[in-house]
Protein backbone atom coordinates (compact mmCIF):
# COMPACT_ATOMS: atom_id res chain seq x y z
CA UNK A 1 0.00 0.00 0.00
CA UNK A 2 1.60 3.78 -1.10
CA UNK A 3 0.46 7.37 -0.98
CA UNK A 4 -2.77 6.25 0.77
CA UNK A 5 -4.68 7.75 3.83
CA UNK A 6 -6.95 6.20 6.01
CA UNK A 7 -9.11 8.03 8.59
CA UNK A 8 -11.78 8.58 10.60
CA UNK A 9 -12.04 4.62 11.37
CA UNK A 10 -15.24 4.53 13.53
CA UNK A 11 -16.46 1.68 16.22
CA UNK A 12 -18.75 -1.17 15.46
CA UNK A 13 -22.55 -0.21 15.60
CA UNK A 14 -22.97 -3.31 17.40
CA UNK A 15 -21.09 -2.58 20.74
CA UNK A 16 -19.00 0.52 20.25
CA UNK A 17 -16.00 -1.19 20.36
CA UNK A 18 -12.46 -1.74 17.75
CA UNK A 19 -12.15 1.03 14.83
CA UNK A 20 -8.57 -0.18 14.39
CA UNK A 21 -7.23 2.05 11.33
CA UNK A 22 -5.02 -1.70 9.91
CA UNK A 23 -5.60 -5.23 11.01
CA UNK A 24 -2.97 -8.20 10.81
CA UNK A 25 -3.80 -11.44 12.16
CA UNK A 26 -2.84 -14.60 11.66
CA UNK A 27 -0.11 -14.50 9.36
CA UNK A 28 0.06 -11.88 6.87
CA UNK A 29 2.49 -9.45 5.56
CA UNK A 30 2.07 -5.95 4.59
CA UNK A 31 4.29 -3.21 3.58
CA UNK A 32 2.91 0.34 3.68
CA UNK A 33 4.91 3.40 2.57
CA UNK A 34 3.72 6.99 2.25
CA UNK A 35 0.74 6.74 4.48
CA UNK A 36 -1.56 8.05 7.42
CA UNK A 37 -3.54 6.33 9.72
CA UNK A 38 -5.45 9.03 11.39
CA UNK A 39 -8.00 9.34 13.77
CA UNK A 40 -8.57 5.72 14.99
CA UNK A 41 -10.53 4.00 17.54
CA UNK A 42 -8.08 1.51 19.94
CA UNK A 43 -5.37 0.70 17.06
CA UNK A 44 -4.03 2.76 14.36
CA UNK A 45 -2.12 -0.41 13.32
CA UNK A 46 -2.83 -4.10 14.94
CA UNK A 47 -0.30 -7.14 13.73
CA UNK A 48 -1.17 -10.49 15.62
CA UNK A 49 -0.48 -13.95 15.72
CA UNK A 50 2.83 -15.78 14.28
CA UNK A 51 4.08 -15.05 11.24
CA UNK A 52 2.42 -11.60 10.94
CA UNK A 53 4.60 -8.94 9.83
CA UNK A 54 4.24 -4.92 8.99
CA UNK A 55 6.75 -3.00 7.17
CA UNK A 56 6.03 0.81 7.53
CA UNK A 57 7.90 3.24 5.87
CA UNK A 58 8.19 7.38 5.52
CA UNK A 59 4.17 7.21 7.49
CA UNK A 60 2.16 8.99 10.05
CA UNK A 61 -0.11 7.56 12.79
CA UNK A 62 -1.64 10.73 14.75
CA UNK A 63 -5.14 9.94 17.02
CA UNK A 64 -5.60 6.80 18.38
CA UNK A 65 -8.22 7.14 20.71
CA UNK A 66 -10.06 4.40 22.95
CA UNK A 67 -13.55 3.36 21.38
CA UNK A 68 -16.30 4.86 23.16
CA UNK A 69 -17.28 1.60 25.06
CA UNK A 70 -13.48 1.33 26.41
CA UNK A 71 -10.90 -1.00 25.95
CA UNK A 72 -7.13 0.12 24.63
CA UNK A 73 -5.48 2.88 22.65
CA UNK A 74 -2.40 1.36 20.82
CA UNK A 75 -1.00 3.24 17.17
CA UNK A 76 0.97 0.41 16.82
CA UNK A 77 0.70 -3.20 18.78
CA UNK A 78 2.83 -5.94 17.38
CA UNK A 79 0.93 -9.07 19.93
CA UNK A 80 1.08 -12.96 20.50
CA UNK A 81 3.83 -13.22 17.96
CA UNK A 82 3.55 -10.53 15.28
CA UNK A 83 5.95 -8.06 14.39
CA UNK A 84 6.68 -4.64 13.19
CA UNK A 85 9.38 -2.62 11.25
CA UNK A 86 8.88 0.96 11.37
CA UNK A 87 11.65 3.35 9.67
CA UNK A 88 10.99 7.26 9.58
CA UNK A 89 7.69 7.17 10.94
CA UNK A 90 6.18 9.87 13.11
CA UNK A 91 3.52 8.67 15.94
CA UNK A 92 1.45 11.40 18.00
CA UNK A 93 -1.14 11.93 19.97
CA UNK A 94 -2.09 8.16 21.20
CA UNK A 95 -4.23 7.23 24.54
CA UNK A 96 -2.27 4.57 26.24
CA UNK A 97 0.77 3.52 24.56
CA UNK A 98 1.77 4.55 21.14
CA UNK A 99 4.46 1.65 20.11
CA UNK A 100 3.59 -1.91 22.19
CA UNK A 101 5.20 -5.51 21.39
CA UNK A 102 3.46 -7.66 23.91
CA UNK A 103 4.00 -11.41 24.01
CA UNK A 104 6.82 -14.23 23.20
CA UNK A 105 7.60 -13.93 19.73
CA UNK A 106 6.10 -10.35 19.57
CA UNK A 107 8.89 -7.64 18.25
CA UNK A 108 9.19 -4.30 16.91
CA UNK A 109 12.27 -2.87 15.28
CA UNK A 110 12.18 1.21 14.45
CA UNK A 111 14.44 3.47 12.96
CA UNK A 112 14.43 7.51 12.43
CA UNK A 113 11.09 7.01 14.44
CA UNK A 114 9.62 10.24 16.29
CA UNK A 115 6.75 9.26 19.14
CA UNK A 116 4.86 12.59 20.29
CA UNK A 117 2.01 13.95 23.47
CA UNK A 118 1.20 9.75 23.98
CA UNK A 119 -1.63 10.24 26.72
CA UNK A 120 -3.56 8.52 29.86
CA UNK A 121 -6.58 6.87 28.89
CA UNK A 122 -9.53 8.85 30.00
CA UNK A 123 -10.40 6.34 32.91
CA UNK A 124 -6.29 7.94 34.46
CA UNK A 125 -4.53 5.20 33.58
CA UNK A 126 -1.02 4.81 31.41
CA UNK A 127 0.35 7.43 28.84
CA UNK A 128 3.56 5.50 27.99
CA UNK A 129 5.05 5.96 24.31
CA UNK A 130 7.39 2.65 24.23
CA UNK A 131 6.59 -0.48 25.33
CA UNK A 132 7.34 -4.10 26.22
CA UNK A 133 5.71 -6.66 28.04
CA UNK A 134 4.83 -10.54 28.50
CA UNK A 135 8.22 -11.71 26.59
CA UNK A 136 8.24 -8.87 24.09
CA UNK A 137 11.26 -6.93 22.31
CA UNK A 138 11.68 -3.64 20.69
CA UNK A 139 15.14 -2.53 19.24
CA UNK A 140 16.74 0.41 16.97
CA UNK A 141 17.74 3.64 17.01
CA UNK A 142 17.50 7.09 16.32
CA UNK A 143 14.19 6.83 18.49
CA UNK A 144 12.48 10.70 20.06
CA UNK A 145 10.10 10.78 22.39
CA UNK A 146 8.29 13.52 23.75
CA UNK A 147 5.58 14.99 25.95
CA UNK A 148 4.31 11.36 27.89
CA UNK A 149 2.10 11.20 30.96
CA UNK A 150 3.20 8.36 32.71
CA UNK A 151 6.21 7.06 31.17
CA UNK A 152 8.41 7.38 27.86
CA UNK A 153 9.37 3.72 27.74
CA UNK A 154 8.10 0.93 29.89
CA UNK A 155 9.53 -2.75 29.78
CA UNK A 156 8.05 -5.52 32.36
CA UNK A 157 8.16 -9.22 33.02
CA UNK A 158 10.82 -12.31 32.27
CA UNK A 159 11.86 -12.62 28.72
CA UNK A 160 10.96 -8.66 27.85
CA UNK A 161 14.01 -6.85 26.39
CA UNK A 162 14.27 -3.36 25.00
CA UNK A 163 17.59 -2.12 23.18
CA UNK A 164 18.32 1.45 21.91
CA UNK A 165 20.46 3.50 20.54
CA UNK A 166 20.77 7.53 19.98
CA UNK A 167 17.42 7.76 21.80
CA UNK A 168 16.02 11.28 23.16
CA UNK A 169 13.31 10.84 26.27
CA UNK A 170 12.40 14.41 27.15
CA UNK A 171 9.48 16.35 28.94
CA UNK A 172 7.66 12.85 30.09
CA UNK A 173 4.75 14.46 32.57
CA UNK A 174 2.76 13.38 35.55
CA UNK A 175 -0.80 12.52 34.83
CA UNK A 176 -3.19 15.07 35.22
CA UNK A 177 -5.56 12.98 36.77
CA UNK A 178 -3.65 11.84 39.87
CA UNK A 179 -0.25 13.99 39.92
CA UNK A 180 1.82 10.41 39.81
CA UNK A 181 4.39 9.00 37.68
CA UNK A 182 6.36 10.92 34.94
CA UNK A 183 9.20 8.60 34.75
CA UNK A 184 11.76 8.91 31.63
CA UNK A 185 12.22 5.14 31.76
CA UNK A 186 10.25 2.25 33.93
CA UNK A 187 11.87 -1.41 33.38
CA UNK A 188 10.27 -4.11 36.09
CA UNK A 189 9.64 -7.27 36.94
CA UNK A 190 12.50 -9.53 35.09
CA UNK A 191 12.75 -7.31 32.50
CA UNK A 192 16.08 -6.25 30.27
CA UNK A 193 17.10 -3.10 28.77
CA UNK A 194 19.97 -1.43 27.07
CA UNK A 195 20.23 1.86 25.86
CA UNK A 196 23.20 3.95 24.54
CA UNK A 197 23.89 7.49 23.86
CA UNK A 198 20.59 8.13 25.11
CA UNK A 199 19.21 11.56 26.42
CA UNK A 200 16.96 11.49 29.50
CA UNK A 201 15.48 14.97 29.56
CA UNK A 202 12.88 16.82 31.92
CA UNK A 203 11.69 13.91 33.85
CA UNK A 204 9.35 13.43 37.29
CA UNK A 205 10.16 11.88 40.27
CA UNK A 206 13.18 8.93 38.48
CA UNK A 207 14.34 9.58 34.52
CA UNK A 208 15.86 5.61 35.31
CA UNK A 209 14.32 3.37 37.63
CA UNK A 210 14.47 -0.44 38.08
CA UNK A 211 12.46 -2.88 40.18
CA UNK A 212 12.95 -6.66 41.36
CA UNK A 213 14.96 -8.81 41.07
CA UNK A 214 15.99 -10.42 37.79
CA UNK A 215 15.21 -7.01 36.05
CA UNK A 216 18.87 -5.88 34.69
CA UNK A 217 19.46 -2.10 32.96
CA UNK A 218 22.53 -1.06 30.75
CA UNK A 219 23.13 2.76 30.09
CA UNK A 220 26.38 3.59 28.07
CA UNK A 221 27.24 6.96 27.35
CA UNK A 222 24.12 8.16 28.79
CA UNK A 223 22.32 11.77 29.76
CA UNK A 224 20.13 12.25 32.50
CA UNK A 225 19.15 15.76 32.95
CA UNK A 226 16.63 17.65 35.30
CA UNK A 227 14.57 15.49 37.70
CA UNK A 228 11.07 16.96 39.23
CA UNK A 229 9.51 16.42 42.88
CA UNK A 230 6.17 14.95 41.32
CA UNK A 231 2.96 17.46 42.36
CA UNK A 232 1.30 14.02 44.25
CA UNK A 233 3.91 14.91 46.81
CA UNK A 234 1.63 17.75 48.25
CA UNK A 235 -0.93 14.86 48.58
CA UNK A 236 1.20 11.94 50.03
CA UNK A 237 2.99 10.11 46.99
CA UNK A 238 7.05 9.52 47.88
CA UNK A 239 9.05 12.68 47.96
CA UNK A 240 11.76 11.67 46.13
CA UNK A 241 13.53 12.02 42.73
CA UNK A 242 16.29 10.32 41.67
CA UNK A 243 18.29 10.25 37.94
CA UNK A 244 18.60 6.41 38.90
CA UNK A 245 16.52 4.29 40.95
CA UNK A 246 17.36 0.77 41.64
CA UNK A 247 15.31 -1.14 44.00
CA UNK A 248 13.82 -5.29 45.26
CA UNK A 249 16.86 -6.45 43.95
CA UNK A 250 17.32 -5.23 40.13
CA UNK A 251 20.76 -4.67 38.70
CA UNK A 252 22.01 -1.83 37.15
CA UNK A 253 25.23 -0.30 35.79
CA UNK A 254 26.22 2.51 33.98
CA UNK A 255 29.40 3.94 32.17
CA UNK A 256 30.18 6.81 30.25
CA UNK A 257 27.62 8.75 31.89
CA UNK A 258 26.20 12.52 33.33
CA UNK A 259 23.14 12.92 35.76
CA UNK A 260 22.27 16.66 37.13
CA UNK A 261 19.85 18.32 38.57
CA UNK A 262 17.65 15.71 40.41
CA UNK A 263 16.03 18.20 43.37
CA UNK A 264 17.11 14.66 45.53
CA UNK A 265 18.86 11.83 44.94
CA UNK A 266 21.77 11.41 42.03
CA UNK A 267 21.21 8.06 42.14
CA UNK A 268 19.15 5.51 44.99
CA UNK A 269 19.77 2.57 45.69
CA UNK A 270 17.67 0.25 48.05
CA UNK A 271 16.32 -3.03 49.76
CA UNK A 272 19.01 -5.62 50.11
CA UNK A 273 20.09 -7.27 46.56
CA UNK A 274 19.41 -4.00 44.13
CA UNK A 275 23.24 -3.66 42.50
CA UNK A 276 24.50 -0.06 41.05
CA UNK A 277 27.09 -0.15 39.29
CA UNK A 278 28.49 3.30 37.99
CA UNK A 279 32.23 4.09 35.89
CA UNK A 280 33.50 6.93 33.97
CA UNK A 281 30.82 9.32 34.48
CA UNK A 282 29.84 12.44 36.64
CA UNK A 283 26.76 13.23 39.37
CA UNK A 284 26.17 17.20 40.03
CA UNK A 285 23.19 19.50 41.29
CA UNK A 286 21.42 17.27 43.74
CA UNK A 287 20.64 17.44 47.12
CA UNK A 288 22.69 14.26 47.69
CA UNK A 289 24.98 12.73 45.15
CA UNK A 290 24.51 9.05 45.99
CA UNK A 291 21.47 7.91 48.01
CA UNK A 292 22.47 4.13 49.42
CA UNK A 293 19.85 2.13 51.85
CA UNK A 294 21.41 -0.61 51.37
CA UNK A 295 23.83 -2.15 54.73
CA UNK A 296 26.89 -2.49 53.90
CA UNK A 297 27.32 -1.64 49.90
CA UNK A 298 30.67 -1.56 48.45
CA UNK A 299 30.74 2.24 47.53
CA UNK A 300 33.74 1.73 45.32
CA UNK A 301 30.98 0.74 43.37
CA UNK A 302 30.03 3.40 42.65
CA UNK A 303 33.01 5.95 42.65
CA UNK A 304 35.12 4.38 39.55
CA UNK A 305 35.80 7.32 37.72
CA UNK A 306 32.79 9.08 38.72
CA UNK A 307 33.01 12.55 39.57
CA UNK A 308 30.76 13.88 42.23
CA UNK A 309 30.75 17.73 42.17
CA UNK A 310 28.19 20.66 43.49
CA UNK A 311 25.87 18.39 45.20
CA UNK A 312 24.44 19.21 48.67
CA UNK A 313 26.08 15.95 49.79
CA UNK A 314 28.16 13.33 48.05
CA UNK A 315 26.83 10.38 49.96
CA UNK A 316 24.10 9.49 52.09
CA UNK A 317 22.29 6.83 53.77
CA UNK A 318 19.63 8.52 55.42
CA UNK A 319 16.75 6.64 54.94
CA UNK A 320 14.30 8.02 52.16
CA UNK A 321 10.60 6.27 50.73
CA UNK A 322 10.65 3.90 47.93
CA UNK A 323 9.09 4.31 45.24
CA UNK A 324 6.52 1.58 43.84
CA UNK A 325 6.42 0.00 40.26
CA UNK A 326 4.37 0.91 37.74
CA UNK A 327 1.29 -1.07 37.29
CA UNK A 328 1.47 -3.66 34.38
CA UNK A 329 0.26 -3.75 31.11
CA UNK A 330 -2.94 -4.51 30.21
CA UNK A 331 -3.31 -7.75 27.97
CA UNK A 332 -4.13 -6.45 24.32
Amino acid sequence: MEDSVVRDTAAALADLRLGRGMGLELGPVATVTRSAFLRSLEHGVFVGGVGSHLNLTDSAIEKVSEPPAGGNGFAVLASDGGSASLTRVGIEDTEQSALMASGVGSRVEVEDVTIRETRELVRGMFGRALEAQYGGAIEGRRLHIEGSEEMGIFASDPGTSVSLEDVVVRETRDRETDATAGRGVNVQIGAALRLTRARILDSVSAAVIAFDRGTTVELIDTELDAVALAPCVAIGCPNLTTGIGVYGGASVTASGFSIARSEICGVHLALATSTLDLSEGNISLARIGACVQVPGYDIERLTQSVSYRDNGVNLDATELPVPLPATPGVTP
